[in-house]
């Protein structure tokens, strides 16, 4: 009776062993499940980086831009246009959502138009060549345009689990589109606002944020320099030249200095104007010169006064102390 319970208890063991192999997927086949539901990679580059081009009305010009799709799938590329608009650092952002403000664009392909798709295969490179004509009619302005490539898969048959949305890459370049009748230059740069202090600890530095505001009808670079004076030696002590970044029409930007404070030495920084000498003292005259290319200089002029707060209260309190301890030793000497 025994032996034969043994053989029941073999038999049902077995029974579940086998059910539960069969039922659960081995490693292998969950692997090649999971590998299946993996979005291909999108890697798409598009050259040169950005654009800037000046017409005239009625003139054009033709732009040639290098894309590439360096990923493993083969992708559907649709081209098209979208305005972008930038904030007070230089940060853009491209608004695909709305139609383009800019009309007077076309791609010379033969084989390809803005808005619609053609398949880019994997590894394989490709030259959209856009043409931009200006109407005769058309007034001085700018126009900030990305040619935006929006891309997916060119076959999303083994992404069942997957969203177009989560299928979508865009990538793209960024052209200042300026339109002059002369062709020149016309921004006009103005402070909009400056930080800086009237007062400051001589062991602190000498810190100034410059924000300019761009009043004329086309893109400029930003111009000039900051100069700082001693008014008690009458010599300059620095000056910082004044980074060559592009301020859009009707935008604000903060500026930047193209060198580091060479008297700063543990600063690797080139973009901010500070001035970190190892101490400050008296007044000092700051003169900020921004401009345009064809605008003519109107510095700004102040003055920051540079006092040594951190030895005072140090002496203060020494003082303070010295004091306290010479009133302590007279009650001591009265209490003998």
């Amino acid at each position: 009776m025994k032996h034969l319970q043994k053989i029941l208890c073999a038999i049902v063991l077995a029974l579940f062993f086998g059910f539960f192999s069969f039922a659960t997927p081995s490693f292998s086949s969950f692997s090649s499940i999971a590998h299946a539901q993996t979005l291909p990679e999108i890697s798409l580059s598009i050259s040169p980086p950005h654009a800037e081009i000046l017409l005239q009305p009625g003139k054009s010009i033709v732009q040639a831009f290098n894309i590439k799709n360096t990923g493993s799938a083969d992708l559907e590329v649709t081209p098209f246009l979208a305005d972008f608009t930038v904030d007070s650092t230089g940060t853009p952002t491209v608004h695909i959502e709305k139609p383009s403000s800019f009309l007077f664009a076309t791609l010379q392909n033969l084989d390809k138009t803005l808005g619609v798709p053609f398949v880019l295969s994997a590894g394989k490179s490709d030259q959209l060549v856009l043409r931009i004509h200006i109407p005769e009619t058309s007034q001085e302005r700018d126009y900030y345009q990305t040619l935006v490539l929006q891309a997916k898969p060119s076959s999303l048959t083994m992404l069942t689990q997957t969203t177009n949305s989560q299928s979508l890459a865009n990538v793209g370049v960024h052209m200042l589109i300026s339109i002059s009748k002369t062709g020149a230059d016309l921004g006009e740069l103005t402070i909009e606002k400056l930080i800086k202090p009237f007062i400051l600890d001589s062991f602190m530095p000498l810190r100034l944020q410059i924000f300019a505001k761009n009043t004329g009808k086309t893109y400029t670079k930003a111009q000039g320099e900051v100069t700082i004076r001693s008014l008690i030696t009458n010599r300059i002590v620095t000056v910082f030249p004044i980074l060559r970044e592009n301020v859009l029409a009707g935008g604000v930007r903060e500026l930047h200095a193209a060198i580091k404070d060479p008297d700063d030495e543990k600063s690797s920084i080139a973009d901010v104007f500070i001035y970190h000498p190892l101490f400050l003292f008296g007044p000092y005259e700051i003169r900020i010169d921004v401009h345009a290319e064809n605008q003519q200089p109107s510095p700004v002029v102040f003055h920051v006064w540079a006092l040594p707060f951190t030895l005072f209260a140090v002496g203060g309190m020494g003082y303070a102390i010295l004091l306290w301890k010479r009133k302590r030793e007279r009650k001591f000497e009265e209490n003998l």
